[in-house]
């Protein structure tokens, strides 16, 4: 039996709010309280940046410039030179001035950092890594390096490390300093330690001018933790103020649950006026048209949304899916190769494709997707399955041993449904003994499904045991077979067995 799985729309909506609530760093950015060296040298250099800090980078480079040239050539120095030019996208005329930093002050670990710190604006993880861990070898509580350090190993799916190099960035601040608390907080709920996360936002979890970052974190905490009513209550704290996206789209999601679809829309309607290029907006409104079967409206609503992010991959499934909810197969086919080649594909937009191929005729092509799933993922007990279910014909035994492991991580809900691939699979493999035992048991289990009984009945009269086997055909087509398989019972009857 094949299986249609569908990863709930709800969650790969979660999934996109939760990307926006990360907040990496994009440009070089001097913060407040920026690690300088111990030693700055004179009240002048506190004064240099002092301007950088205000926003007169320009300013402070003509004067460091000009120290420099009067012969102040010192670590500090230089490394001031490098944060001006750095504020002023002069990238690597700052990176030789840490460079001569560095080996004029080699234990300082805020040179270091600040050079990270500029690799990482451009996309150079590598050289950014290298960086933090120096500054790390130097200071291993650096705030910043610590931080970074974390978001890399986030980016790298390392969520301990991250979790690990957050906390310690997170040390010793103020108790109110946000920085990366958020990220770190919904690390915490991904890991399900919910309470640390909410001890994270405490600090803001009374204050009526809690950023909006604190209460989305908040809110996901609660319903973590069981609190829904709370998490609720969050969310529509955010909805009055009409800045988040995240939160009108979490709390239309609520609506939709509750099966309040009116409410939902409202909330959704308001979302595109104020956010009229958010793509979780138009994924989520996209759903609610595909929840209340409104299939046409709800690829109207993922088109939009593809308007402003061609590639992204929520809204190619859901434009997929509610075609191929409308048997539209050609366009959920267009759809699913867009999927596939947007960025690189995973396990599940291979799985998706497949199921599509296959709806359409297309076996082959269907196979060849459902073995790249399997290839990406070999716990995929979805994709394991639908491929034993296409190779029972051509390669029985092949599909037997994935059918086999299909059963072994499927949850108990899909047991039946694999069974029935297994019990298929044995018996065009010539194991009548084993498929028998297979659809004996299924049929026991649901004495009124049609699919056991006429299965069964097929074996048994291969068995010899023909007078059961027809009792059993009679059986499955007075309970509703329908299709190919009602035809060969009949035929089957016709011919005596």
């Amino acid at each position: 039996m094949q299986i249609l799985l569908f990863k709930s729309a709800a969650i790969a909506a979660c999934l996109m709010a939760a990307s926006a609530i990360n907040a990496a760093t994009s440009e070089f950015e001097l913060e407040n309280e920026l690690s300088l060296p111990g030693q700055i040298g004179t009240a002048e250099l506190s004064r240099i940046t002092d301007d950088i800090r205000q926003g007169r980078a320009e300013v402070a480079l003509d004067k460091i410039n000009a120290l420099i040239a009067g012969g102040m050539k010192t670590g500090p120095a230089y490394e001031i030179q490098g944060l001006a030019l750095g504020k002023l996208g002069r990238i690597e005329e700052s990176l030789a001035a840490f460079d001569i930093a560095k080996r004029l002050q080699p234990t300082s670990p805020s040179v270091f950092t600040n050079a990270g710190l500029v690799h990482w604006a451009l996309g150079q993880t590598g050289a950014a890594r290298d960086n933090f861990e120096a500054a790390l070898l130097r200071d291993p509580r650096d705030r910043r390096a610590n931080q970074y350090m974390g978001k890399i190993a986030e980016s790298e799916g390392r969520t301990e490390d991250a979790i690990r190099h957050y906390e310690t960035g997170i040390s010793g601040t103020q108790e109110r300093y946000l920085g990366v608390k958020p990220d770190l907080a919904l690390l915490h709920i991904e890991t399900q330690n919910v309470d640390r996360a909410l001890e994270l936002m405490t600090p803001w979890a009374d204050a009526p001018d809690a950023p909006d970052v604190v209460l989305e974190v908040m809110a996901r905490g609660e319903v973590a933790n069981g609190n829904r009513e709370a998490g609720i209550a969050l969310l529509d704290r955010l909805v009055a103020r009409g800045t988040s996206s995240d939160a009108l789209v979490r709390r239309a999601r609520f609506h939709l649950t509750d099966g309040e679809m009116t409410e939902a829309e409202d909330l959704l309607q308001r979302a595109l006026i104020a956010f009229p290029k958010n793509a979780a907006v138009f994924f989520e409104y996209g759903n609610l048209m595909g929840a209340l079967g409104r299939y046409d409206e709800a690829v109207g609503h993922y088109e939009a949304g593809l308007e402003h992010d061609p590639e992204n991959k929520a809204l190619l499934k859901g434009a997929s899916l509610a075609n191929y909810r409308m048997e539209s197969l050609d366009e959920a086919l267009t759809y699913a190769n867009r999927l596939v080649e947007a960025g690189k594909p995973d396990a599940a937009d291979h799985l998706w494709r497949g199921i599509v191929f296959e709806k359409a005729g297309g076996s082959e092509a269907a196979i060849t997707d459902y073995r790249a799933a399997v290839a990406l993922d070999p716990t995929n007990w979805t994709a394991l399955n639908n491929l034993a279910y296409l190779l029972t014909d051509d390669e029985p035994q092949e599909a037997v041993r994935y059918a086999q492991s299909a059963l072994n991580l499927a949850p108990q809900a899909a047991h039946q449904a694999v069974e029935d691939t297994l019990g298929l699979a044995q018996y065009r493999a010539g194991n009548i003994e084993a498929a028998q035992s297979i659809y004996e048991s299924l049929h026991a289990k649901a004495p009124k499904a049609a699919l056991p009984a006429y299965r069964l009945g097929v074996i048994l009269i291969s068995a010899g045991e023909s007078s059961r086997g027809r009792d059993l055909l009679e059986k499955s087509l007075a309970l509703g077979l329908s299709g190919s398989q009602a035809e060969d019972a009949r035929t089957r009857m016709q011919q005596g067995g």
